[in-house]
């Protein structure tokens, strides 16, 4: 790696930014754990505790979009550190209040701040890594995602057992800080200067749309679902259609969300997949947190490692899920996730009983695990796979937003069902009670329990709060029992809704397109003989096309070959040290044009590379080759030094034509250093001629806009068995020249003509960028 790459880590901006996101999502779900606790200690209500969750969620998700706006206009890392402030200074606030409203209000500030936060992450991320590293980025930063919110309630159960339920904000501050310092010591500063909209209007649309539906389902229980109620439900469908129209009307400008976003068919499918699944994550927590301590009076430290079962195989899963997601194509593993989510939801509610232990629980919790691990692992990937990278900030705002109004959705949904059902049970207990209280003094009996059949009901860590003072303690064992059996009916009735939603979104996963996967490897062509049976390349010619140069028309310039060499761990010296020994005697044969050739040396993939680009004198002298043993023996010894990786086989030696339109370039000195990038496109065959026309202009824009020094670069076109290729390498005055390019105007245009241009095929990725650094080798002339 150059002196230019190590000036900044791509993958440590990606890890610092990571902490303040991790933070925020960490937010959605830890307070759940803390629910009893939180509602014990400031005497709130059941409603009043689920708006600490639904302030929180709303400001989140409907503010995500303009979040990502103001990292376009002002930059995504300006942006980024004001949200953090934002967040730690509301996560303090949080952690000293004595008064639920209070709470609700620095809840929604926090969110606030949050919202600034998570939208900065992915255009970063796109500009620090070059296109080729973009699924193994944005895998990582979802993988973290999802373990943020299914981590929650295990850190929160650790936090509220050892210390209190107020440290699970007041932690913030110290990480919020850190990663404060980190950002501006490693981050870049990258300013888009998109000038776009803010979009106040449909943001407040949004905001008063789904806050109106929250609040209805939230308090419809307590404000016994009167009018008002189902007028704000009424009112929420109608702000949400109407901020739907505003969009609609202001795609030509202004837009939050870019309707031509859902012109990709995954895109649009894998936003209904991970609202779903934040549907499906949020709406099993909410009743369990409360079951655990509450029902079955479980410690919060006891609550958190029980559910931590979930987390750790989703953990666990995701690793191998992805991989093995590359190679059979991420659909199917979206579907098995869904479903093994939707089976673990029910069969969770089937196994909750008001006695159940621990064991009997983490069964179920684990196959949640498997199948948030198998959904989180290909969503983002598949996702993105066909998307025009302009709209990645617009893509990454919808895709965060889809999520958390699934969660913000089954929040309210899901304690709606919860309320309603857990009420309609105790009324049923209290009204058999009543029958065997003489008949004058049942009224008096059942509005001493009113506050447990009608409306919110107050639910602390040691079950209802709302037992009359005075009643005889068998009578309260009694009315435990029953609190306890009426919460786990509705609580299983509150798991249908998570169910069914998850079913719904294996059929919409069904209809995302198959994204492309590796084809099987192919297998190495059989050792070659020469006349005197010496292992090399094979003088046939079915294997020279697969195992060796492929033949191409001779011209006065000679044959130009490429040479790829994917390098088995641990043997680059080996291969570096055969590519030079070799040089020496294909020179003394005449057989090649100016030895030695140029050599470049990488990172690609999982290991390191070699490319040798080289001049022939012909094809005649190129076949030539084949007869001379001490030529055929080295090639032998490079190729068993080699493996298979990356969609590619471990020695490729495709034909290449140099690019007439870059002969003419006049380089010009630079004496500062430079980061040497390679770029290799799958060309689609009816854009071969767009793309060599392309190229040039491709270096030009470069050149114009001052990204790369005036050193003649080399662009060449082949053809190998998948179909055209073009190799180009260029030099750049640094490593993160591509990222700040990608937010250049002219350069983006001019890359999405690329990515029209090409396609993945045969497992590669359409476009690859890599970066390497020349060997030289001492002493070797031509003769």
């Amino acid at each position: 790696m150059t002196a230019a790459q190590r000036e900044r880590n791509p993958w440590q901006v990606l890890g610092v930014l990571t902490i303040g996101l991790f933070m925020t999502l960490l937010d959605l779900t830890v307070v759940n754990i803390a629910f009893p606790s939180i509602i014990t200690d400031l005497g709130a209500t059941l409603d009043e505790g689920l708006w600490t969750f639904s302030a929180y969620t709303l400001a989140f998700a409907t503010l995500l979009i303009l979040g990502g706006r103001l990292g376009d206009w002002f930059g995504p890392r300006r942006v980024y550190v004001a949200g953090l402030v934002v967040f730690v200074a509301a996560s303090v606030v949080c952690g000293v209040v004595d008064d639920a409203t209070v709470l609700i209000a620095a809840r929604a500030v926090q969110g606030l701040g949050g919202a600034l936060v998570a939208p900065q992450l992915l255009p970063v991320t796109a500009a620090v890594f070059p296109p080729s590293k973009w699924g193994a980025a944005f895998g990582m930063s979802a993988a973290l995602s999802g373990l943020a919110i299914l981590a929650g309630p295990t850190l929160g159960g650790l936090i509220v057992n050892y210390l209190s339920w107020r440290w699970i904000f007041y932690i913030n501050l110290p990480i919020g800080l850190l990663t404060l310092v980190l950002v501006l010591r490693i981050v870049p500063d990258l300013r888009p200067g998109r000038r776009q909209s803010f979009g106040l209007g449909s943001t407040a649309l949004l905001i008063a749309g789904l806050g109106a539906f929250s609040f209805a389902l939230i308090e419809g229980q307590r404000l016994n679902w009167s009018p008002l109620v189902w007028s704000l439900l009424a009112a929420g469908v109608l702000l949400a259609a109407l901020f739907v129209v505003v969009q609609r009307r202001s795609q030509n400008g202004g837009a939050l969300v870019p309707f031509g976003l859902f012109r990709s068919r995954n895109f649009a499918t894998m936003t209904g997949v991970i609202a779903i699944t934040g549907f499906g994550m949020l709406g099993t927590f909410l009743p369990l947190t409360i079951y655990l301590q509450s029902i079955l009076q479980m410690s919060p430290l006891r609550a958190g490692l029980t559910i931590a079962a979930m987390p750790l195989t989703s953990t666990l899963v995701a690793g191998v899920a992805g991989k093995l997601a590359d190679r059979y194509g991420g659909r199917n593993f979206l579907v098995a996730g869904l479903l093994l989510f939707a089976s673990g939801v029910v069969l969770l509610g089937a196994l909750s009983t008001p006695d159940a232990g621990t064991w009997r629980l983490i069964g179920p919790l684990a196959v949640i695990g498997l199948g948030t691990g198998m959904i989180f692992a290909p969503l983002f990937s598949v996702a993105f796979a066909d998307l025009d990278p302009q709209l990645s900030g617009a893509a990454s705002g919808v895709i965060n937003t889809a999520q958390e109004l699934g969660g913000l959705i089954a929040t309210a949904v899901v304690g709606a069902i919860l309320q309603a059902r857990l009420v309609a049970g105790m009324r049923d207990w209290v009204d058999r009670q009543a029958l065997a209280v003489p008949e004058s003094g049942r009224a008096q009996f059942r509005a001493a329990f009113d506050p447990l059949t009608s409306g919110a009901v107050d639910v602390t860590t040691s079950g209802p709060a709302a037992i009359p003072q005075g009643t005889n303690p068998e009578q309260v064992r009694a009315a435990m029992s029953a609190f306890a059996d009426a919460f786990v009916s509705a609580m299983r009735d509150s798991y249908a809704a998570p169910a069914v939603i998850l079913l719904l979104g294996v059929v919409v996963a069904l209809f995302s397109r198959r994204t492309p996967v590796p084809a099987s490897a192919t297998p190495s062509a059989p050792s070659p003989r020469s006349a005197d049976t010496r292992p090399g390349p094979s003088h046939d010619r079915a294997h020279e096309r697969t195992a060796m140069p492929q033949q191409n028309d001779t011209n006065a310039e000679g044959t130009t070959i490429i040479g790829l060499y994917q390098v088995a761990k641990g043997k680059e010296d080996q291969v570096q040290e055969a590519i030079g020994r070799h040089w020496p005697v294909l020179a003394r044969h005449g057989l090649v044009i100016g030895a030695p050739a140029r050599v470049y040396k990488g990172e690609w993939g999982d290991g390191c590379f070699f490319m040798e680009i080289a001049t022939w004198v012909s094809d005649e002298a190129l076949h030539s080759a084949f007869s001379i043993p001490e030529i055929t023996d080295i090639w032998q010894e490079i190729k068993d030094l080699t493996e298979d990786r990356s969609g590619r086989d471990g020695v490729e030696y495709p034909t290449v034509t140099s690019l007439p339109a870059f002969h003419s370039i006049t380089a010009e000195q630079h004496d500062g250093p430079v980061a040497t990038g390679v770029a290799i496109h799958q060309i689609r065959p009816e854009k071969l001629e767009a793309m060599e026309e392309l190229l040039p202009r491709e270096w030009d824009v470069l050149l114009a806009e001052g990204f790369i020094p005036r050193h003649k670069p080399q662009a060449y076109l082949g053809k190998d068995k998948h179909g055209p290729f073009s190799i180009s390498i260029v030099d750049w005055y640094e490593a993160s020249g591509p990222g700040k390019a990608f937010m250049n105007e002219a350069v983006n245009a001019i890359w999405r003509e690329v990515q029209a241009y090409t396609v993945g095929r045969a497992g590669r990725p359409a476009s690859e960028y890599l970066w390497v650094e020349e060997i030289t080798y001492d002493g070797i002339t031509s003769e």
